[in-house]
């Protein structure tokens, strides 16, 4: 996992494109029944630093902004 300056990002989301995200689980789980499904700790992906997502990285960041 890369930083972000702030150490707030605890997941990366990596694009189709081999792109990184830096995202918050805490804020991603709260703001999105999706990924709060994706990142429960019953769900095989919930402990992983890196998630891969069926996104480009662009789309990614304005997804992840918007959370």
């Amino acid at each position: 996992m890369t930083d972000d300056g702030m150490g707030l990002s605890d997941v990366d989301l990596l694009g189709q494109d081999s792109g990184m995200v830096l995202a918050s689980r805490f804020i991603l789980s709260a703001r999105s029944p999706v990924f709060q499904r994706m990142l429960n700790r019953h769900f095989r992906k919930a402990n992983a630093s890196t998630i891969s997502c069926n996104l480009g990285s662009d789309a990614l960041s304005v997804l992840v902004d918007f959370c």
